[in-house]
């Protein structure tokens, strides 16, 4: 049986914020909410190198290009940074999130010709038209998306049209779904985000008493057919390596030892990637550095809440800034053990692991909700 000194943070899963840059304005992204609150700043190709030596990169299965705050393809250096990573490790599985918006033509081609049958792009679209997609992706530009997703084509890699569920698209999920597979995508994802939803009391319209783009659940299904989550377009999806056999193994010896902590921490599994922000900060999960206003309160202790400024892993972030510090330096520091001894402790838990992780499976806490974003 593993202990809890031998799961340190798996690095077989990593995730870039690449650039908090972006050309949208969505109403409920940080870069929107929190403006101001975190400096604008992207990656370069040296720093990546910094990170990715050989010797890690040899261990990784997977990397996640998604941005929490700003959106990867603005990234000045994207390109040179995909060519270095599929160079060093061509079976690297990397895995692509954008809007898609206002790239050239050229740009796609290329992309698309270093990429292969081991990633993923993955565009987030929720409408089917110029003005439904701006309902939520606010300036947006629909003509640059579509011919992005044509031009990348033909790419070994998968092809993905992800869509949010709101009120505003429910009537239409089959709709674009057929729009998706007309277009040459490989697969639709629809995304049921608890960011829209009763949950989050600041949303709640004072009229309605709900939040205006929280879709109907009985909406789900459409004259006997229910919509699936993963709708494969081809048969071009597949399994490309061994993440998922490495994740699960690595989850059930996380949730033998994490049994009776306050939190069972998705970082730990590899569910939630190590993550770098794009001011060169490693945390443990993206979750930890995304700014907010106002006081997060805690679910357990009353009284208990922190300002962003004032959290746990952005009060100690200096810590593990890898501009000043390489990767080795901050995962062997003392606070990486110390932050999985808070997790045990329902008096020392960080509040933002807390609020997104608590172990629903602890007798005391069964009946706590976990708010996911």
């Amino acid at each position: 049986m593993a202990s809890e000194d031998s799961l340190d943070h798996p690095d077989f899963y990593w995730h870039l914020e690449l650039t908090n840059k972006c050309m949208l304005k969505c109403p409920r992204c940080p870069r929107t909410e929190a403006k101001g609150m975190y400096q604008v700043t992207e990656m370069d190709l040296e720093f990546v190198k910094k990170i990715f030596t050989q010797e890690r990169l040899t261990k990784m299965r997977r990397l996640l290009l998604c941005g929490g705050e700003g959106d990867p393809i603005y990234c000045t250096d994207f390109l040179e940074i995909i060519r270095f990573l599929k160079d060093s490790k061509p079976d690297l599985e990397i895995k692509i999130i954008t809007n898609g918006s206002y790239k050239k033509t050229d740009w796609w081609r290329e992309l698309g010709r270093m990429l292969n049958s081991y990633d993923s792009l993955i565009f987030s679209i929720d409408g089917w038209d110029q003005q439904s997609n701006e309902a939520y992706r606010v300036n947006s530009n629909w003509q640059s998306i579509i011919e992005g997703v044509q031009s990348v084509q033909p790419t070994r890699a998968h092809i993905i049209w992800s869509t949010i569920y709101f009120k505003f698209n429910q009537d239409k999920i089959f709709h674009i779904r057929d729009l998706a597979r007309a277009l040459g995508f490989d697969a639709h994802l629809l995304v049921y985000s608890t960011l829209f939803g009763h949950r989050l009391k600041r949303y709640i319209d004072p009229e309605l008493q709900l939040d205006p783009l929280q879709p109907d659940q009985d909406k789900l299904s459409r004259g006997g057919r229910h919509i699936k989550t993963l709708e494969p377009l081809s048969d071009k999806l597949k399994m490309s390596n061994d993440f998922e056999k490495i994740y699960l193994e690595r989850t059930k010896e996380v949730q033998r030892v994490s049994r009776d902590w306050i939190v069972s921490p998705l970082c730990k599994t590899g569910h939630r990637a190590l993550y770098v922000s794009a001011e060169g900060f490693l945390y443990p999960c993206s979750w930890v550095s995304h700014p907010f206003h106002g006081l997060k309160k805690s679910k357990l202790r009353e009284n208990v809440s922190t300002t962003w400024e004032e959290s746990y892993f952005i009060r100690s972030r200096e810590q593990f800034n890898l501009r000043n510090h390489d990767v080795e330096q901050v995962l062997n520091d003392p606070f990486w053990k110390m932050t999985q001894k808070r997790w045990q402790s329902s008096d020392q838990t960080p509040l933002t692991c807390e609020d997104k992780c608590l172990n629903t499976c602890r007798g005391e806490n069964q009946h706590n909700e976990m708010e996911v974003s």
